[in-house]
């Protein structure tokens, strides 16, 4: 994992570069403490130049949001445009966690009337 810090204390924006894994809980939570103790009003999470990542990232990511809303600070996720990534957050319903229409379309559900062998 890479990231990139921009903003001030009041208004932070994060940009994860790369993949984020399990192996990346040290520095990620590392990262997001010294943010956190900033106190800012607002932090943006930015995953578009995400490649890849595995459902501990995505703990992370909940983790983080986590102790945001705790500090009262506003937590928005900019999503991936495209891809696999795109599709994989909507499954997890983590694109309610900006709090905003990120225009993602919800998971596919499996129809009511399907029928199963």
């Amino acid at each position: 994992m890479e990231y990139e810090c921009t903003g001030d204390d009041k208004d932070t924006t994060v940009k994860i570069i790369g993949e984020l894994t399990f192996e990346d809980h040290g520095p990620w939570r590392q990262m997001f403490e010294l943010i956190l103790a900033g106190h800012p009003d607002k932090i943006t999470l930015d995953l578009q130049d995400l490649i890849a990542f595995d459902s501990a990232a995505l703990g992370l990511i909940l983790i983080f949001q986590a102790k945001a809303v705790l500090e009262k600070t506003e937590f928005i996720i900019i999503h991936p445009e495209t891809g696999y990534l795109k599709y994989a957050l909507a499954c997890t319903d983590i694109t309610c966690l900006s709090g905003t229409d990120c225009g993602i379309k919800p998971c596919p559900k499996e129809s009511a009337s399907a029928t199963t062998p």
